[in-house]
């Protein structure tokens, strides 16, 4: 019966937290999800566990916050030695206040993302002061990188109806996660490593970030690991095609 309870419940967050929410996408049943529609997903997570993985399964490492200088490149360095693409998602004033930064991402090839424009709690604010953080983080982080923004994270993973028509009107696709080490508590880079391993899914949309001497060493043997599962890393542009 717990197994059941927890089953659904995973079922219920897959559906409240999809990896994308896009332009097409209606959005009641985002944050009201049916019945059906929980039961559905619970049918798919069974066959997931019961189905033998595919030859070739999918990871994105995404990167919140900053940049910052000094560790910005430090991690960069990691994922360069390592060939490893990556997401970043740019906090707006931080982009604009560390261009040095955000050039040397863009340099690398990494991909951009806008993580709002001073990372609010959506969910706090009026429309208007949301829409300064979502239309107008994606204006800073374009006018910092110099490059078009596609996708937006909110702060926290936090966002209502409102959030997700500005996003749209935006035309930002709305970007989460379904691996959370929470490389923010207070934890080691071996703990990090065995959260994203526990985690771990196909396709494996990993939240971490930037700033972070732990989560920079526990980079390696992520991509170790992951690899030896049969993983091969993208961005999230890429895996969304």
């Amino acid at each position: 019966m717990n197994h059941l309870r927890r089953l659904w419940a995973n079922a219920q967050w897959d559906l409240r937290f999809p990896l994308f929410i896009t332009k097409q996408d209606a959005l009641e049943p985002i944050l009201q999800p049916k019945p059906l529609d929980v039961l559905l997903q619970a049918a798919r997570l069974l066959l997931q566990k019961v189905l033998p993985p595919p030859r070739i399964r999918h990871a994105v490492l995404t990167f919140d916050d900053g940049p910052y200088e000094g560790a910005t490149q430090d991690l960069l360095a990691v994922l360069q030695r390592e060939e490893v693409p990556a997401t970043f998602f740019l906090v707006g004033k931080d982009a604009v206040s560390n261009r040095a930064a955000t050039a040397a991402l863009v340099d690398a090839g990494m991909e951009i993302a806008s993580h709002s424009a001073a990372h609010r709690r959506l969910t706090e604010l009026s429309g208007d002061e949301q829409r300064e953080e979502i239309a107008g983080g994606k204006r800073l982080v374009e006018e910092a990188a110099g490059v078009s923004v596609r996708y937006f994270r909110p702060p926290h993973g936090d966002f209502n109806l409102a959030s997700l028509k500005i996003a749209q009107a935006s035309d930002q696709i709305v970007s989460l996660w379904n691996v959370n080490p929470a490389d923010y508590d207070d934890i080691t880079a071996q703990e990090i490593v065995d959260r994203v391993l526990a985690q771990h899914r196909d396709p494996a949309v990993i939240l971490l970030h930037t700033g972070r001497p732990q989560t920079i060493a526990a980079i390696p043997e992520i991509v170790r690991r992951y690899r030896a599962l049969g993983f091969r890393f993208t961005t999230i542009g890429k895996l969304t095609g």
